[in-house]
């Protein structure tokens, strides 16, 4: 018990030193003091009419919802900015396995 407790206690101090953080408890890219985020709203090069105002209030409120960075309306108000184009949209099919575990019907593309 003595030897794991120690090797956790290892592994934590490792991961401390190689900049290891949990998703959104880091500090990032950000500059200090950085508090509030102006979302312009996307532009759409796709023809999904709509799709631009139902991708930018997902984007405010997945923001509103940490702690970190307050979402305004006011673009001399905000401390950075945040802009985006949306470039494709697809809607891909899902299906259920005998489990209850979805996958998509359609396997997945990626693009470098």
């Amino acid at each position: 018990m003595k030897r794991r407790a120690a090797l956790v206690a290892l592994l934590a101090v490792a991961l401390q030193g190689c900049g290891y953080a949990l998703v959104g408890t880091g500090r990032g890219i950000l500059p200090e003091g950085t508090s509030s985020v102006f979302v312009e709203t996307f532009v759409n090069d796709t023809p999904r009419v709509g799709l631009e105002q139902r991708l930018t209030d997902a984007v405010i409120r997945e923001l509103a919802g940490r702690a970190r960075l307050s979402p305004v309306s006011d673009r001399s108000a905000a401390d950075v900015e945040i802009t985006g184009r949306i470039l494709s949209y697809q809607l891909n099919p899902v299906r259920f396995d005998d489990q209850g575990r979805a996958w998509s019907t359609r396997s997945p593309s990626w693009h470098d």
